[in-house]
């Protein structure tokens, strides 16, 4: 695992869970609370080195990526949300003119539901909109420019 120390990459040591096998010797008490503790010290750290800094967090508003918002509401200053959807064109064409989410003909549930979580904890949620042709058109492009060329991919 990669983090940032004094404006350094530097490597921080953990533990890889995807390799332990559970047994009976597992706790999973004992990682909910090792993991609630890492997140809340990590997002305390980030709030008190950068506290006038904006963050942007992604999330589709759905059980995993809905851990990270309450954290960064709790922890850091000024926190905005991103959400991903494919809409239809007429769509397109509708949100501009403040058409609510909700009334979209063609706007994902993950979306719908980031709406929601970004207004129980009142942060701002910008959508990204695109529409299917648009994403079909660019999938060329992407996959040249995302292609990893050593043994790791960083996303």
């Amino acid at each position: 695992m990669v983090g940032i120390s004094e404006g350094a990459t530097v490597l921080v040591h953990g533990e890889d869970i995807s390799s332990r096998i559970p047994g009976k010797d597992f706790d999973l008490d004992g990682l909910r609370f090792a993991v609630t503790e890492a997140l809340n010290k990590t997002m305390a750290w980030l709030g008190y080195v950068l506290p006038d800094t904006r963050f942007a967090i992604r999330f589709s508003g759905r059980l995993d990526s809905s851990v990270v918002p309450p954290l960064t509401a709790k922890f850091l200053n000024d926190v905005l949300a991103f959400s991903f959807s494919l809409i239809s064109e007429d769509d397109v064409h509708t949100w501009p003119k403040g058409t609510a989410p909700e009334k979209l003909t063609n706007v994902s549930e993950d979306l719908l539901s980031a709406f929601e979580v970004a207004r129980s904890l009142g942060i701002p949620l910008f959508p990204v909109f695109r529409t299917s042709d648009g994403v079909l058109a660019i999938i060329p492009t992407a996959v040249k420019l995302c292609q990893h060329w050593r043994d790791f991919n960083v996303h």
